[in-house]
């Protein structure tokens, strides 16, 4: 199947924080590899994931920070509401506005509540705007978040962290071109047109993937299973397959007019480069 791809597209990566020994030697190797590959768009942004409690939120603030000496292209720093007290998450966000991060990606994250920390995400971007003026990016479910009563109650929430002061929402990943769709459809009856950039994960590990999508409400739709179940546990099998899939899933969303993609890389490169490789060629061809 061959398809005629426009351009410009534009492409940002996320990344989490890594631990010690061959995972940080790992996480810099994925990003000095996409930085590298003259292939490809310079990335929009790099985001870098957080968590909020103990050595781990020092180690996403120190990562942050290194990233932001060392990385061409700009970052994006989680934050999370949860797990932390108000007067962390600030003190955070000053000393990220002072080292130049001027990108934060906005959460109200998994962790308890603080009892003297932002009830949401919506208290947090408003208490971010009053340190500085930052680009602001925020999380969006098309198959609803787990703990939403409707898609409108859910899409309400959207438009409230929309109105608050954030320019954008990145998708939850999806395999199902339709529900970013008429999740996208349903944004634009409100006026939120063009506001959700499209998560995608390309496959390297269909039964963590199936973990994945259980904890954040992600459907796994019945093709995979058809497709990955054959494969058993070859991993490089099912690189080459996801790389293929999250390709021809790009695909559909650029012909109804998407262009900008985040990509869940998992700490490494070669998959995301496949797929980016693949859509910034004047055309590709896909065998499925």
């Amino acid at each position: 199947m061959k398809i005629e791809f426009p351009n410009p597209l534009n492409f940002s990566y996320e990344f989490f924080p890594p631990k010690a020994g061959q995972s940080v030697k790992q996480f810099w190797q994925a990003i000095e590899s996409i930085e590298a590959n003259e292939a490809i768009p310079d990335a929009k942004f790099y985001s870098i994931t957080y968590a909020a409690l103990g050595a781990d939120r020092t180690r996403s603030i120190e990562t942050v920070l290194d990233c932001q000496k060392r990385v061409k292209s700009p970052i994006a720093a989680h934050i999370t509401a949860a797990g932390q007290s108000r007067q962390e998450v600030l003190e955070t966000l000053r000393c990220w506005h002072q080292q130049g991060v001027k990108r934060l990606v906005i959460l109200r994250g998994d962790s308890e509540p603080h009892p003297q920390g932002f009830e949401d995400a919506i208290a947090l971007i408003k208490a971010a705007k009053t340190v500085a003026n930052f680009d602001i990016s925020v999380a969006a479910y098309p198959e609803v978040h787990p703990k939403a009563k409707s898609l409108e109650t859910d899409i309400d929430v959207l438009e409230a962290k929309l109105d608050a002061g954030a320019k954008r929402a990145i998708s939850q990943f999806f395999f199902d071109a339709s529900r970013y769709l008429k999740f996208r459809d349903a944004l634009a009856k409100r006026g939120l047109e063009n506001k959700v950039i499209p998560g995608i994960l390309p496959i390297q590990n269909f039964e963590r993937v199936i973990s994945f999508g259980e904890r954040c409400g992600t459907e796994i739709p019945q093709f995979l299973h058809n497709l990955f179940d054959p494969i058993g546990n070859d991993f490089q099998a099912q690189k080459r397959l996801g790389v293929d899939l999250a390709t021809f899933l790009c695909a559909d969303l650029i012909s109804e007019g998407v262009t900008d993609f985040h990509l869940y890389t998992l700490n490494t490169a070669e998959s995301s480069q496949r797929v980016v490789e693949n859509l910034s060629n004047a055309s590709c061809t896909l065998q499925l």
